[in-house]
């Protein structure tokens, strides 16, 4: 295990084939990497326990009907930060939600169905939150990449 890391190469080594397919079963992984199958179960069971994963399922919300994808930069007053970010978390229309550093404070990522759905966001329930001093909106032409790659790189030594 490198020091400062939870994790070891082993861990390292499954989490990199979950990341390629979330629904691997534990003997699949077993068998690729050479571990027996309880060493597996017990190193998800253990990073799971410990918070140190999530396993998730994303969906592609271009194909579910939500071809509107957006960035929002927040620039807000510091007495607001937290309850502006946790009022932005509740939303239903975002699915990722950062406080930042630099020239914003918040970036949230959303979707929707229509321009018009984006529009009414936009101004209704953003326009009721207080403490906002500005946005920043970028529509996502198309996304290039969407993966988290952390398990993809080699290892450091």
């Amino acid at each position: 295990m490198e020091e400062g890391s939870p994790l070891d190469n082993t861990d390292i080594q499954i989490l990199k084939v979950l990341s390629e397919d979330a629904r691997a079963s534990n003997t699949y992984i077993a068998k690729r990497l050479g571990f027996s199958e309880g060493t597996v179960r017990k190193r998800i069971k253990r990073m799971r326990d410990e918070d140190l994963i999530r396993i998730l399922c994303y969906g592609d919300p271009t194909k579910l009907g939500f071809p509107i994808a957006a960035m929002i930069r927040f620039h807000v007053l510091p007495k607001a930060l937290l309850a502006t970010a946790e009022a932005l978390t509740n939303m239903e229309e975002t699915d990722y939600v950062a406080l930042t550093t630099g020239s914003s404070d918040i970036v949230v990522r959303c979707a929707f169905r229509s321009d018009q759905g984006f529009i009414d966001f936009l101004s209704g329930p953003i326009a009721q939150l207080e403490g906002i001093v500005a946005t920043e909106t970028h529509l996502l032409l198309k996304i290039m990449k969407r993966t988290f790659s952390l398990f993809s790189r080699p290892t450091e030594r």
